[in-house]
């Protein structure tokens, strides 16, 4: 992707980068060049590490989605992502109206399934390749928590609340 095409998803709210739209940062041109410039860079990082660790990366990816979703088909792009988010399944009646309603400008992020690390990678590295460590939610709901963002108000949470909407999660 040139930045060109950068620039044209950002003014269509589709960030390249998969983060949240932002009215005030992401139409202004100068700050496009900097998204752009921080993903090119992320792009080339990545596939310096990216061979070493996809294939251990991949084959315990594989096992949470069997464990926690019980099928695997290496597709994460999914529209049926409410059926397989385990976060978005454990929430009550309520709470998945008031998704569907108040967020439903950001849904389309909600399609991307991650495998999301319950106890983030930076503060338990030995637990980075640990099944128990990860759970399969939603990349709106899992960016939300990697910010310390509650994932369906939008209101800053503490390390605390974030490890219990985690734990909820991954609850069987």
């Amino acid at each position: 992707m040139n930045l060109i095409q950068f620039r044209e998803s950002c003014l269509k709210r589709r960030c390249p980068r998969n983060t949240f739209y932002n009215e005030k940062t992401c139409r202004t041109t100068h700050k496009q060049d900097q998204c752009f410039n921080r993903w090119n860079r992320k792009q080339e990082e990545s596939k310096d590490h990216v061979e070493e660790k996809s294939e251990r990366w991949a084959e315990v990816r594989k096992q949470v989605w069997i464990e926690d979703v019980g099928f695997y088909d290496g597709i994460f792009k999914r529209k049926d992502w409410r059926d397989i988010c385990c976060l978005y399944r454990k929430l009550d009646r309520e709470e998945r109206i008031y998704v569907e309603t108040n967020l439903k400008h950001d849904l389309w992020l909600a399609e991307h399934l991650d495998a999301s690390h319950i106890c983030p990678r930076s503060r338990c590295p030995e637990l980075r390749y640990e099944k128990s460590n990860i759970v399969i939610i939603n990349r709106l709901f899992h960016s939300r928590l990697d910010k310390l963002i509650n994932p369906l108000y939008g209101i800053n949470i503490s390390d605390e609340e974030r490890l219990n909407w985690m734990k909820l999660a991954k609850e069987k």
